[in-house]
């Protein structure tokens, strides 16, 4: 018998078989030394193809697509609901936010007015009252130290032009592709992967909507999961040997073995290697086989969306287990697979595990396993700034329990990373990790 997640009959959906976020780009603050103006940028054919005619305001693209959405809903047969597909409809969106800058440049240039205007959200922003993302303005011409600059315009309608084209063509690009299509314009990586996300936010839809897809760098573990892509393709985990997770996109059903007893989510890589080299998936005192992920640090969208999917689609009795530092950014990754980011709180219901349990390392238990203080680290400015920043969080968006781990960290001014209950010697021949994995888990399982 396995349990079988179904993408494409519906989300979270369980048959049975065999039986009856941190650094983000403000273009607006983004001070340019140089803008080469020697090559003009060109927006390509496909891109072209089927563009309409200009409109005044980029803000009115969005109204008035609602609009004609909403009125197109209602007419004809009432019995009868047709589904827009959401890609279908970025294309006039898209369309009319790039005419809207050029309109608007050629009024500037016949002096009809004085500055070209486009409005993205605001992800660094707290949602209004109403839920509504709030905005930003980008403007130019806009005054800086080296004069004007529209740096951040042309970055803008490069990417939106990139993303249009894989729409009209249908053929999925990733935000490295983008960025060394022009890694002069760009300069950073992370200046593409935070406008990608800010165009998502602005027409509210799923990065995935874009066809823009991250290169994936999370990880799995364990035989008992095995992936059915679209394509046909089977990707099927192994016991002792890490596996890419797919763009979650990708991904139309997942099959999970029924004697599935836990799932374990690893900060580090190096701690997802050891546990996959020692077999611990399924070899363990547990005498139950699970699956092991990583997200080598902060986890990309795939790893986060495939989590969120066994979370929903799995039984409570099946716990989801956490394993970070004990320090401040240990924490906060914990917080982005149970709450989500602010970066990505458009796609919060798609990514979030919340019943995930954090399993350890806890700053409060280091003496009881007798860790001495000599094997800790001194928190830095950079911890203590993030602790603030953390503590800041609501109860909703932050247990009190783990806020009261990081006030442990500050009164003591240590932190304590995954590698410390490595150290640990004992008599049983076991691997300490391994050791304190188990008696974790089968404290959780005897409560």
């Amino acid at each position: 018998m396995s349990f079988v997640v179904d993408e494409a009959g519906g989300r979270d959906d369980i048959v049975m078989h065999g039986m009856d976020d941190e650094e983000l780009i403000d273009f607006e603050d983004e001070v340019v030394e140089t803008v080469e103006m020697s090559r003009p940028f060109m927006v390509t054919a496909p891109a072209l193809e089927s563009m309409q005619s200009p409109v005044a305001n980029p803000v009115e693209v969005l109204e008035s697509e609602e609009s004609s959405t909403s009125d197109s809903s209602h007419s004809g047969d009432s019995d009868t609901e047709t589904e827009v597909d959401p890609r279908e409809a970025l294309i006039p969106r898209i369309q009319g936010l790039l005419l809207s800058f050029l309109k608007q440049l050629a009024d500037c240039t016949e002096g009809i007015r004085k500055t070209v205007t486009i409005q993205l959200a605001d992800r660094r922003k707290p949602r209004g009252e109403d839920g509504e993302m709030q905005m930003r303005t980008l403007v130019f011409p806009r005054s800086t130290r080296n004069g004007t600059s529209m740096q951040g315009f042309a970055v803008l309608i490069a990417v939106l032009t990139y993303i249009y084209e894989a729409l009209v063509t249908g053929v999925p690009i990733t935000k490295r592709d983008i960025y060394y299509r022009d890694v002069a314009l760009f300069k950073r990586q992370s200046v593409v992967d935070n406008l990608v996300d800010d165009i998502a936010a602005t027409f509210e839809v799923e990065r995935d909507d874009l066809l823009v897809r991250a290169s994936s760098k999370g990880l799995f573990c364990g035989g008992i999961l095995c992936l059915k892509l679209r394509n046909g393709a089977i990707v099927s985990g192994d016991e002792n040997q890490p596996t890419m997770i797919p763009s979650g996109d990708d991904i139309e059903e997942m099959v999970v073995d029924e004697d599935i007893g836990w799932i374990l989510v690893v900060e580090k890589e190096a701690i997802f290697q050891t546990l996959c080299q020692v077999g611990f998936a399924n070899d363990n005192a547990l005498q139950k086989p699970g699956i092991i992920f990583t997200g080598k640090g902060y986890p990309d969208i795939a790893t986060r969306q495939l989590v969120h999917k066994l979370s929903s689609a799995l039984p409570e009795s099946i716990p989801i287990f956490a394993l970070v530092d004990a320090d401040p950014y240990g924490v906060d990754i914990l917080s982005c697979y149970a709450f989500g980011s602010e970066s990505l709180y458009h796609q919060r219901e798609e990514l979030i595990a919340e019943r995930i349990e954090w399993l350890g390392v806890r700053f409060s238990e280091l003496e009881g396993l007798g860790i001495p203080q000599e094997a800790l680290l001194p928190l830095t400015e950079r911890d203590e700034r993030k602790v603030a920043t953390i503590l800041s969080r609501s109860d909703e968006m932050m247990p009190r329990a783990w806020k009261d781990e990081l006030r442990c960290m500050l009164e003591t001014g240590l932190k304590a990373e995954i590698e410390v209950v490595c150290t640990r010697q004992g008599s049983d021949g076991h691997l300490p990790l391994v050791r304190y994995l188990e008696n974790k888990m089968l404290d959780y399982f005897d409560q």
